[in-house]
């Protein structure tokens, strides 16, 4: 197998299109160039390769995929807002069942309920505000393509 060859530039030459000698190592890759299979055999190991009938490009806007490559950033949202959930869950169980004996331990778990609803509250909907933005972006790209 011979190495690729690169240009002044850095970038590979585009292999040719002149089939390899009957006397190579390699056996000779399958001439029917309209089929979707070629097969080289290797040193003894067969390669299969399925040719692509179409390959679609789509135009990307830098901002797109800064986007794309950053992720779902608002999934952290989701994880804190389900910690606020439990912590509110498990303080409002023990102002339900137990009897307190000092007003500053109710006071506190008083708080702690209200405070994990309420940054819960927030954190959901800021997650649920931002949860298709990449389903969006994706779906504009595609729109693109078809104008």
């Amino acid at each position: 197998m011979s190495k690729k060859s690169k240009n002044k530039r850095g970038e590979y030459l585009k292999p040719s299109k002149t089939p390899l000698p009957a006397d190579s190592s390699q056996s000779a890759i399958l001439d029917n160039r309209n089929s979707s299979k070629e097969e080289i055999d290797i040193g003894g190991c067969r390669v299969t390769r399925k040719r692509v009938e179409e390959v679609v490009l789509y135009e990307v806007k830098e901002n797109e995929l800064d986007t794309l490559e950053k992720g779902k950033q608002n999934d952290i949202y989701l994880n804190f807002a389900i910690f606020c959930f439990s912590i509110m869950m498990s303080c409002l169980a023990a102002l339900i069942t137990s009897d307190f004996k000092y007003d500053f331990a109710q006071t506190a778990f008083f708080c702690m309920v209200a405070i994990g609803g309420i940054i819960g509250t927030i954190l959901l909907f800021l997650w649920w505000r931002g949860k298709d933005s990449i389903k969006e972006i994706v779906k504009t790209i595609r729109e693109r393509s078809s104008e």
